[in-house]
């Protein structure tokens, strides 16, 4: 299976630099937004745990060279940052197991990610690309009120994926709080976000190497 997400990839994007890696002065912003309200508890919180370490075992790759930096949140009622900014490779193992709590607050979730944003502090003298958000969910918001304000806000500083987990997930809400249409995507199991967030870095990995926003390239995952 994993050799088959990788050959479809690449058709994506032509491996131009993989071989060689890039060069450490280049530097990309990664948030991971993660659904913990009550629908989520038990296999689908595992489901959901798996993908994240899916995706940044790929962004951890030593080919990245310390290339990508990863936060996490995840959202209830509230909205916690379980990781705060980390390098990829640092994270592996150590990503926050999630705590199912009530109700789905989407907008604070959205309103902590541009948060997060606003006060990394960059490293002097390093190019960074243009962040990315992914963010998934199993159902729709039941808190907080709605979050297409605060989508909007945060698609000012950063590409935003949204992801239907299972067919409960308010499809239209999370394709206008997406970048584009193209950057929603729906997946029907576990296993196949776990393909998904995989493929998603994967995605950036390369976008990484061609030293180049991935805006496009996340458009392109299903093909």
């Amino acid at each position: 299976m994993t050799s088959n997400i990788v050959t479809q990839t690449l058709r994506v994007i032509p491996d131009v630099k993989r071989r060689h890696g890039v060069g450490g002065d280049v530097k990309q912003e990664v948030i991971v937004i993660v659904d913990t309200s009550p629908s989520m508890e038990g296999e689908k919180a595992r489901q959901a745990q798996a993908a994240c370490e899916e995706l940044n075992d790929e962004l951890a790759k030593p080919v990245n060279n310390n290339g990508f930096v990863v936060s996490v949140i995840h959202f209830n009622e509230t909205a916690i940052v379980a990781n705060p900014w980390t390098l990829a490779p640092k994270l592996v193992g150590n990503i926050r197991a999630l705590a199912i709590g009530a109700y789905t607050n989407m907008t604070a979730a959205l309103v902590l990610a541009r948060s997060e944003l606003e006060s990394h502090k960059r490293d002097a003298g390093e190019q960074y690309l243009r962040p990315v958000v992914l963010f998934f969910t199993d159902g729709c918001f039941t808190d907080g009120g709605s979050p297409v304000e605060a989508g909007g806000s945060l698609r000012d500083k950063a590409d935003l994926v949204t992801v239907a987990f299972g067919d409960d997930a308010d499809e239209v809400l999370l394709r206008e709080l997406a970048t584009s249409p193209q950057h929603f995507y729906r997946v029907n199991s576990g296993a196949e976000l776990r393909m998904f967030m995989a493929r998603a870095g994967m995605t950036m990995t390369m976008s990484m190497a061609q030293r180049r926003d991935a805006t496009h390239s996340l458009t392109l995952l299903n093909r």
